[in-house]
């Protein structure tokens, strides 16, 4: 096997051997990873992430030249990347790209599609959480095959029993496209406690003389408190707008690892990830009485909210976990290493 030499733009993470894809790594890959963790306050603002991003990409550019493969982690870095290498006309490595965020979408909306096709034409794949997502990169931006869905996955260690007294409450958590108004509308018309753990930006569209009475607000907690207070929970609803790309997969899936029962909307997100009564409950966009239906049976049936957190924890030991997402992205990277060789050994033997 050919030794693979990768270059990795990963984010939120504060030191290289904290990236958590080098635990999972064969032989014959070697990784660097560039960091973008930087003290720049509690949420920093786009403007100044990307300029950040973009500084540490054209001061890392030269240095790219010696990997086989650059991987980029983050939608901004991978854009940033990717539109860097379009206006220098710069001679890189092959590069594969990670796409967590709405991007393609917000490109559709502006009218930026031909730009947005110009500019990624030399990425090599673009994995996506979702297919809906992938399927945009593909049709709409007309790239055939080049975007591919990969199921996200979560570290299960993080969500390993514990001896925690269960409480009373309903959980719900998350930031991006969370649809708190329903969740609200719901609480006012149910007898239960909730508690909801959320942070920039959705606690922007939170207008805090709304909150119920019975509703608890935590706003940027700690991630140890954040998972003390799911896996105190009776069970977790996830109310999501109903938008056509990734979004709520992290706090899905670390519920499911939990063991709880899930109440989720019913988005072109979450279809991938949960089978309707067995590994989750699907709840209609915006419907509160559906919502609150929902929530009246499993409190009433608390046996049915066990068998159903069973299978969610069961799904993401066997197929939504990290050692699967890295399998994944291996498998990818190989592939483009194999076809770039290939191309190369053509163009020799036609030369």
């Amino acid at each position: 096997m050919v030794n693979l030499r990768v270059f990795v733009f990963a984010d939120n993470i504060k030191r290289e051997h904290d990236f958590w894809l080098l635990k999972y790594l064969p032989r014959y890959i070697s990784m660097d990873v560039l960091t973008s963790r930087k003290d720049l306050g509690l949420v920093p603002s786009l403007p100044l992430r990307s300029c950040y991003s973009g500084t540490q990409i054209l001061k890392t550019l030269s240095n790219c030249t010696k990997y086989d493969i650059i991987l980029s982690m983050d939608t901004l870095y991978g854009t940033q990347l990717s539109a860097i290498r379009f206006v220098l006309k710069a001679a890189l490595p092959p590069h594969v790209m990670v796409d967590s965020s709405s991007l393609p979408l917000i490109s559709s909306k502006f009218s930026l599609s031909r730009l947005f096709r110009r500019v990624f034409s030399s990425t090599k794949r673009i994995i996506c959480f979702t297919r809906c997502q992938a399927s945009f990169w593909n049709e709409t931006l007309g790239f055939v095959d080049k975007a591919v869905f990969m199921p996200f996955g979560i570290n299960l260690r993080d969500y390993r029993a514990r001896n925690i007294e269960s409480s009373s409450y309903i959980f719900s958590g998350g930031r991006t496209a969370r649809d708190f108004g329903t969740l609200f509308k719901l609480a006012n018309k149910i007898n239960a406690n909730f508690v909801v753990v959320t942070g920039y930006p959705a606690w922007s569209e939170i207008n805090l003389r709304s909150i119920p009475k019975n509703v608890t607000v935590y706003f940027e907690v700690p991630e140890n408190d954040y998972e003390e207070l799911l896996l105190k929970s009776k069970f977790v609803v996830l109310t999501l707008h109903d938008v056509p790309y990734s979004c709520g997969l992290s706090s899905l899936l670390q519920a499911m690892a939990a063991g709880k029962a899930v109440i989720v909307t019913k988005t072109s997100s979450t279809l991938d990830y949960v089978s309707n009564w067995n590994t989750g409950i699907f709840v209609r966009p915006y419907d509160v009485n559906d919502l609150r239906d929902k929530i009246k049976y499993l409190l009433k049936n608390p046996k049915k909210a066990e068998e159903i957190g069973a299978n969610g924890r069961w799904t993401v030991e066997t197929l939504f976990n990290e050692r699967n997402m890295a399998k994944n992205i291996i498998k990818v990277l190989t592939s483009v290493h194999r076809e770039e060789n290939t191309s190369a050994d053509l163009i020799n033997r036609r030369s």
